[in-house]
């Protein structure tokens, strides 16, 4: 405070911050902490998603050609980038590749798998493929080989554990196999769900999918003479 009637300059200011709640203080001091780190995690996760890094492999060499950057093949057969790639707008973390999923969410269906993917894609140590890639339960994708598999995985750091889900692989008989074909040590997860609760799911589902698939043909019909309103709205 300046007293009355004195002339002090500003170099005789003193201030002074005192904190008469501690216990406050603490508690938002804690939610600062809490605040950045899952700010950093976020940032963290979406820069290493965000790789688009495609290398080519030369045969025979066991190394990989990225433009004029080497990367090489690790003994677990991953891609390891040996220096930074930058291409526009985004950055890529050194010493990550796309790595064979260690685990796999097998289903099953409507039981929350999505959930469960999600909480464990909160941990830092794993790493979550965006979509279900149904390699090991449809023909068509299991034939394209495991490294056209492997390029459908994120990148991550040695020791982050790949997951990926896709829960028709509970019921395919084909996929025990070929899954063990891949890795016989590899963890699945199964989750599971009240069976009635479970099944008005799943049909659920199946009768809006189906609605939605059979719209257009419907509407193609009506307009074309043929079917009459009847059908139409059955």
């Amino acid at each position: 405070m300046k007293p009355v009637g004195q002339d002090i300059s500003h170099s005789e200011y003193i201030l002074v911050v005192g904190i008469s709640k501690p216990k406050l203080a603490a508690l938002f001091l804690s939610v600062m902490i809490i605040s950045l780190f899952f700010t950093f995690h976020v940032l963290y996760d979406r820069a290493v998603f965000s790789m688009q890094v495609t290398p080519t492999i030369s045969e025979g060499s066991g190394e990989y050609s990225m433009g004029n950057r080497r990367t090489v093949l690790a003994d677990d057969n991953s891609i390891v980038i040996n220096h930074p790639i930058v291409v526009p707008n985004r950055v890529h973390f050194p010493k990550t590749g796309r790595r064979l999923p260690q685990a796999l969410i097998i289903g099953a269906k409507k039981c929350g798998t999505r959930a469960l993917l999600e909480m464990l894609n909160l941990h830092p140590e794993i790493q979550k493929a965006n979509e279900e890639v149904h390699f090991f339960d449809r023909d068509e994708n299991y034939v394209k080989g495991l490294e056209w598999y492997r390029k459908k995985m994120p990148h991550s750091f040695n020791g982050q554990i790949t997951i990926e889900k896709s829960p028709s692989y509970f019921i395919t008989p084909e996929v025990p196999e070929r899954v063990r074909a891949m890795n016989a040590s590899v963890k699945l997860l199964l989750i599971v769900r009240e069976p009635v609760t479970r099944a008005i799911s799943d049909y659920t589902q199946l009768r809006s999918h189906s609605a939605t698939a059979t719209l257009p043909q419907q509407q193609g019909t009506t307009s074309g003479g043929v079917a009459p309103s009847s059908q139409v709205y059955r």
